[in-house]
């Protein structure tokens, strides 16, 4: 985990290095049934969720690679599983603009956002198309921000997955 710092206030924030893996997303799925591969109600994924798995079954050799055909609903679940939270847009784009040494944060995936700071966000009930940000290379080299889109929620994608981060009290 990284810390950063607000310097306005007294919080500061962990953000994971990497993004959620599949084999930590399986121990997830071990737990909470509800958001298998043949369990998740379809108001959660848009049909495509954990594609590449077979069942709660990540492909061979990727355990350790990011977990990706998750829609926001089931990053929000993991991340509260987790005892933590998905980062917010801006907190993202801190750490993503340099200084704090993720190179994993500019390759191969674009990552699900929290919409705000609050945990404790009733997620189940989100209908509003969620932020997803990513960055490149080819941008950063450019010196352009990072980038951001907007999904509905249950949009899932090859080249989507999430981190987690926790607030902390200096």
């Amino acid at each position: 985990m990284i810390l950063i710092s607000y310097s306005e206030s007294q919080i500061g924030l962990r953000m994971d290095k990497s993004p959620v893996t599949n084999a930590q997303y399986k121990k997830f799925l071990d737990e909470n049934q509800q958001w298998s591969k043949d369990s998740i109600d379809k108001k959660y994924h848009d049909g495509t969720y954990l594609k590449h798995w077979n069942g709660n079954v990540y492909p061979t050799g990727k355990g350790n690679h990011p977990v990706v055909y998750v829609s926001w609903y089931a990053a929000m679940a993991y991340a509260q599983w987790a005892g933590k939270r998905l980062p917010t847009e801006t907190e993202w784009k801190k750490v993503a603009r340099g200084g704090h040494d993720l190179p994993n944060m500019c390759r191969g995936i674009w990552e699900w956002v929290n919409p705000s700071e609050s945990s404790t966000l009733e997620f189940m009930d989100v209908t509003d198309s969620c932020v997803l940000c990513g960055d490149s290379d080819q941008r950063r080299l450019k010196g352009q921000p990072p980038d951001h889109s907007k999904r509905p929620p249950k949009f899932t994608s090859n080249f989507l997955g999430f981190r987690c981060a926790k607030p902390v009290i200096a």
